[in-house]
Formats: structure tokens, C-alpha cells, sequence
């Protein structure tokens, strides 16, 4: 049965809205596990079952979570007056984290000599301005929050009509403005700093979200309904049909398209969104999917270590358990270590 939408009485932690962060943070963590890097995580043969997985949900996971940040960020817009006090909350919630995680990956690759090896503030633009490794989703989503707080104080998305130009004005941006074009027009340096390759990219979800809960109960439901249906079917065929092309080039990867990807990702999106269900064991992890979201390659990484340290085949079961382990379970014990103090709970979790 279709989840009703309530849209101004529901809560941020609304188990179906937690269900989905379950959804997204498992995928998430699973996308890390199950590595096309041979030197970390639990390699994949390229043309695997696995592998098809891997692409088939590539899509999906992060749009998911940005979706439903839209939708959570409907339920609590910024109000008139409040646009500076919005951006500091959402300042210490995303950057305080993102600059206290980086600084110490930093720190620990170069006595471990690691990619990274101190040369002096140059390094600085590296590591803070440009993305790195999972973290560039907080860089993005402070463009995002950013953009949506002008277009907010604009009256953009006032209306249904306003919010469905918006909608196709970001949505087309993140079809013309893709990786090669955003280069060329804006040089190398400029498109990836801040991730701003990536905010441009995830625009349209955000704005998904808070359209399906500022606007849902006036939407046609079941005409979106269908036509999500359809262009998730033909998005997904598309997406197979590259996969069984392009599994076997050299780097085991496939190129991404970025209008399957909207196909795929919106369409995917609008519906776990619309018709969305409760599950409590998902629910669970959801309640704590920011906090594995920030903490899971750390812990994959440490168990891919220890697999190797203890001459455990790297694709056997015990690496797989001790990456699930370290994936979920380490984020949990941190995420209890650092609430300890509020020091920690400010510079490393982003909380009051």
C-alpha cells in the first residue's frame, strides 16, 4: 500500500523516512565493501554477479540519501529572517566533521606513507578544497543547502508551478553541465573544487525531495506513478545493456551517463520516496546513517588491513565478515565514543 503523505505533519523521524537511509547507508557500505580497487575492501571480479550489482545500484545510493534530505529539509525550510543561523547549523553539522575527518586521513597517510605526503600549506588546497574519498558528499551538500537557501529567500519554489521550473532548470543543468563540459568550460581546478561537479549532479534529487513533501498531495500520482515506472524500466535497460558492453575494459569499470542516470536515479527515487514502507531493522541503521556514513571506509579500510595482516584470503569470509564489521559495527563505537564529551560531539559529529 502507497505510504500516505502528510506532508506538513510528518517528522524527520518518521520510521518510513529512517527505512530509507537503512536502504541507502547499507547500499553504501556495501559499495565500499565490495571494492573495484584489488587493495581494498573485498575485490570483485569485473563481469561478476556482484559487479552487476555494484553498477546496477551506482544510480541510486546517493541520490537516495540526497533525496531524502530534500524531502527532511521540506519539513523544516528555512524561515524568513533565519537564512544565516540555517547556514550555521548546517555549517557545524557538515563541515565540522568534514574538516576534522580530512585533517586526520591527512595526517595518517603521510606518516604512513600514503598517497598523501606533507609538502607545506600548498598541500592545503588538496585536501581541503578538492574532493576526497567519501567525504566530497559534504562539500556538495553544503552548495546544495547553500543554493536552496537563495532560491528560498527568491521565492522560487513557492508554488508547484515554480518548484516544477526549478525542477527542470536543475535537472537539465545536471544533464548539459556533466564532467567533460564542466571541465572545459570552467577548467579542471574550478569544476572539481568543492565538489561542485558533484553538487551540480545531485541538485535535482535535493529538489525532488522537497517537492514530493511541500507538493505531493497536489501531484498527479498516479500519472508520475507510471511514468517513473517507465523510464526506470527503460533507464535500467539501458544501464545493463552498457555494463554487459563496457564490464571488460581495462579499468573493470563503466563510463557513467548521465542521462541514465537521471532516468535511472529520479525515477528510482520518486518511487522508494512515494510509496515508501517501514521497516524496523532498517529504520534502525537509518537512525544511525550519518554517523556510518562518516566513519564505514575507516572501519573497512582497518578490516581489509587485518585481513592482510593475518593472511586471510582477501575474498574469503572472513573478509567479508570482518569488513561488515568494520563498516558498521566500528561507526557504531565510535559514534557512542565521540557523543562521550561535547567537544567531540561538536568537531567530529557535528552536534550541539
Amino acid at each position: 500500500m502507497p505510504h500516505s503523505d502528510p506532508a506538513h505533519t510528518a517528522r524527520a523521524h518518521d520510521p518510513t523516512i529512517q527505512t530509507l537511509r537503512g536502504v541507502a547507508i547499507l547500499a553504501l557500505v556495501a559499495y565500499h565493501l565490495f571494492s573495484m580497487d584489488p587493495s581494498f575492501g573485498v575485490p570483485i571480479k569485473p563481469g561478476s554477479f556482484f559487479h552487476a550489482l555494484h553498477e546496477l545500484f551506482h544510480y541510486i545510493r546517493m541520490p537516495l540519501f540526497t533525496t531524502v534530505s530534500g524531502y527532511v529539509y521540506a519539513m523544516r525550510p528555512v524561515r524568513v529572517g533565519e537564512s544565516w543561523e540555517f547556514l550555521r547549523k548546517k555549517t557545524r553539522r557538515l563541515l565540522w566533521p568534514f574538516f576534522t575527518l580530512t585533517t586526520l586521513a591527512m595526517f595518517y597517510f603521510h606518516f604512513r606513507g600514503h598517497g598523501w605526503t606533507w609538502r607545506g600549506l600548498g598541500m592545503v588546497r588538496y585536501v581541503y578544497i578538492y574532493p576526497y574519498a567519501h567525504l566530497w558528499y559534504l562539500q556538495a551538500l553544503s552548495l546544495i543547502f547553500l543554493l536552496v537557501v537563495l532560491l528560498e529567500r527568491l521565492g522560487a519554489m513557492k508554488s508547484l508551478l515554480r518548484w516544477w521550473w526549478v525542477f527542470a532548470a536543475v535537472s537539465t543543468a545536471a544533464l548539459v553541465f556533466d564532467i567533460p563540459t564542466m571541465i572545459r568550460l570552467l577548467t579542471w581546478e574550478f569544476a572539481y573544487g568543492w565538489s561542485l561537479l558533484r553538487a551540480v549532479y545531485l541538485l535535482p534529487w535535493f529538489v525532488l525531495g522537497l517537492g514530493v513533501c511541500r507538493f505531493g498531495t497536489r501531484m498527479p500520482r498516479k500519472t508520475l506513478t507510471v511514468m517513473a515506472c517507465v523510464m526506470l524500466a527503460v533507464g535500467l535497460g539501458c544501464q545493463w545493456v552498457i555494463y554487459r558492453v563496457e564490464w571488460n575494459t581495462a579499468s573493470g569499470g563503466v563510463e557513467e551517463v548521465r542521462s541514465i542516470a537521471l532516468l535511472v536515479g529520479l525515477s528510482a527515487c520518486y518511487l522508494l520516496l512515494t510509496y515508501r514502507f517501514r521497516q524496523d531493522t532498517l529504520a534502525w541503521w537509518g537512525e544511525r546513517s550519518y554517523e556510518i556514513y562518516l566513519f564505514h571506509v575507516t572501519g573497512i579500510y582497518l578490516a581489509r588491513l587485518g585481513v592482510d595482516g593475518m593472511g586471510f584470503s582477501e575474498t574469503g569470509a572472513w573478509a567479508v565478515t570482518l569488513g561488515l564489521c568494520g563498516g558498521l559495527l566500528l561507526p557504531l563505537v565510535l559514534r557512542y565514543a565521540f557523543r562521550k564529551t561535547r567537544w567531540t560531539r561538536r568537531i567530529v559529529l557535528g552536534m550541539r
